[in-house]
């Protein structure tokens, strides 16, 4: 990040061991590199991805590399699955449809809370990954999701994820990642388990329609649990982590927390009950959008902060980028997001800073900055434009909302935004906390024991387009 800053260079090649990788830093290269799929390839990245973190059959490795071919071609399997994906994903009933399963999978998850009021501490990462996790892989998979049967298969996700990068050298496995290769094992066993014995038939369309290429493609429910690993990767790795530093950054500035309830409090409907005293707070979700711009900002801003997203494309021929730079082909590119998120030119001179105002500002002239086309990388761009980010976000300001409508969390003596510990491994996408952080969890004074809480479902038209 220092030197990036020092030198400004809007590309320059890194050569690792005879490979010739070009870093891009350049918002306007970044730009004409995304919006060329026929001189740029990202499927070529996803088959040597596979490669690298699914434990395939040599057929099934063979025909990802074919249908990643060097001529910018787009067919085969790996572009039937992006088409199923992204319209699965888009904005539409489907999205809606799997956003309500969410929401009334994480309701009760939050609620859990509930028991942890008064205790002495609370490991705020292990819990935000447990309640996430459990709530997108319910959405996903439906009721007879393993993840459910199996709430250990969360654990042994992140621990595989955590200690994926031995894994990913494939070198006598069993001997030099033990824990990712026993995780890996356990999570394939239940995946496939889940893909042979029906149970696929409850799943959203997303999974439904990923099972239907798959199996077009005459692949065997033992390799669809194999290849569902980089989906869940996809699923569970980034939400998580955005929603933790979400909570760490306003739970450690109070003033900030009491304008976004100010917010929050503003979508909440209040429904009668049975049981009489006990009344429905519901939290109206679908407003989020509109009515809480700070909340927006603020979730934009952690993203541009903790977002450690990488980018990459193969370059298919030889191509010159803005008159001046000629890139090779067979070589690779890299346009790492926590450069262009700390961009001065585009971010103006408190880039370093934290702002929850940040998104809110408009106008140069003002003193304010407006982020240039393709500075903002958090969900990638392009082909790598990540598909679940409508979800992915909803998940997230779901879950901030209704923890902001009903608790106080306070952090462990000395803990704060700035000091917490990060580490990353290679399919990391944001910072990922690197020890426990303690918190205690209490009830707004304001919130009674009794009161009852849930999200406003069914949801439509869920569209985060506007922070994207």
């Amino acid at each position: 990040m220092d030197s990036s800053d020092k030198y400004r260079l809007p590309i320059y090649t890194l050569k690792i061991f005879g490979l010739k990788i070009y870093v891009v830093n350049a918002p306007k290269l970044v730009v004409r590199i995304q919006s060329d799929s026929k001189a740029f390839s990202f499927n070529r990245i996803i088959a040597a991805t596979i490669k690298m973190f699914c434990n395939l059959d040599p057929q099934t490795l063979t025909e990802y590399h074919d249908s990643a071919p060097s001529n910018g071609v787009h067919e085969g399997i790996l572009n039937d699955m992006r088409e199923a994906v992204n319209s699965a994903l888009a904005p539409g009933p489907a999205l809606d449809e799997m956003c309500t399963s969410m929401l009334r999978r994480l309701g009760p998850l939050l609620s859990e809370l509930e028991s942890n009021i008064q205790t002495p501490s609370e490991d705020l990462w292990l819990w935000v990954r447990r309640t996430t996790s459990l709530a997108s892989t319910r959405a996903a998979y439906g009721p007879a999701s393993p993840f459910d049967l199996d709430p250990e298969l969360v654990d042994c996700f992140w621990n595989y994820k955590a200690n994926i990068t031995p894994l990913m050298i494939n070198v006598l496995p069993w001997l030099f990642a033990p824990k990712a290769y026993k995780c890996r094992r356990k999570l394939a066993r239940a995946l496939q388990h889940y893909f042979s014995d029906g149970s696929v038939d409850s799943a959203s369309v997303l999974v439904k329609a990923r099972y239907a290429v798959n199996q077009e493609h005459g692949i065997s429910t033992a390799t669809m649990a194999q290849l569902e690993f980089g989906n869940l990767i996809g699923l569970l790795g980034n939400t998580a982590p955005a929603l933790f530093w979400l909570l760490v950054h306003v739970y450690s500035d109070l003033d900030l927390l009491g304008r976004l309830r100010r917010e929050v409090d503003g979508i909440i409907l209040v429904r009668g009950s049975k049981v009489p005293g006990q009344p429905f707070h519901c939290l109206d979700v679908e407003k989020i959008r509109v009515s809480c711009p700070l909340m927006l900002s603020t979730y934009q801003e952690v993203l541009r902060t903790r977002s450690r997203a990488m980018s990459s494309r193969v370059v298919l021929e030889d191509t010159v980028v803005d008159e001046r730079y000629l890139l090779h082909k067979d070589c690779y590119l890299q346009m790492p997001s926590y450069v262009l998120h700390a961009d001065k030119a585009s971010w103006g001179p408190n880039v370093q800073q934290f702002d929850p105002e940040r998104f809110l500002k408009r106008h140069k002239s003002d003193g304010d900055y407006k982020p240039r086309s393709g500075t903002f990388r958090a969900f990638g761009g392009g082909q790598s434009l990540c598909s679940g980010r409508h979800f992915a976000t909803m998940e997230d300001l779901a879950s901030f909302a209704m923890i902001v409508a009903r608790y106080d969390i306070t952090l462990s003596c000395g803990t704060s935004a700035t000091n917490i510990a990060t580490r990353n491994s290679l399919v990391d996408s944001f910072e990922m906390p690197a020890e426990a952080v303690k918190v205690r969890v209490l009830r707004r004074p304001d919130r009674n024991a009794d009161e009852n809480w849930e999200f406003a479902t069914p949801i439509s038209r869920v569209n985060f387009s506007n922070i994207m």
